[in-house]
């Protein structure tokens, strides 16, 4: 008798075995399923991605180009101005010192109002200080 329980016991282990086997072949199977579905979401949401950059970078290279075939305003770039040069420096403060006004000065020299004022101010400091 007690082959009999052994042998049953050891169909039963079988059973189980190729039990527990069948469920994890199959929970394999599911994970893969499920992990290739994910990839291929993922790629479709890549492909939509590059899609729209390509897009974006299509029409911006179209404006870019846009732009530069434009034709130029006609304005030329104002060269830096330098600043006033000793002897014309030495001449408006003469003419300060004369009595005349920054207005005056800067019409009869043709420069800028605030820089005959920055010129006298300027003056006044350094006369200060000696």
């Amino acid at each position: 008798m007690s082959h009999i329980v052994i042998l049953l016991a050891t169909l039963c282990g079988l059973a189980c075995g190729s039990l527990a086997v069948s469920a994890f072949v199959l929970i394999c199977a599911a994970w893969h399923h499920d992990a290739g579905q994910r990839r291929a979401r993922s790629r479709q949401r890549c492909e939509v991605t590059s899609q729209t950059l390509k897009e974006a970078l299509e029409g911006l290279a179209a404006k870019i180009q846009a732009v530069q075939q434009q034709q130029p305003l006609g304005i030329a770039p104002v060269p830096p101005r330098h600043g006033l040069s000793p002897p014309r420096r030495t001449q408006a403060l003469r003419m300060h010192r004369r009595g005349e006004s920054p207005e005056q000065i800067a019409a009869a020299m043709g420069i800028p109002r605030a820089e005959v004022e920055l010129l006298v101010k300027a003056h006044r400091i350094v006369m200060s200080n000696l």
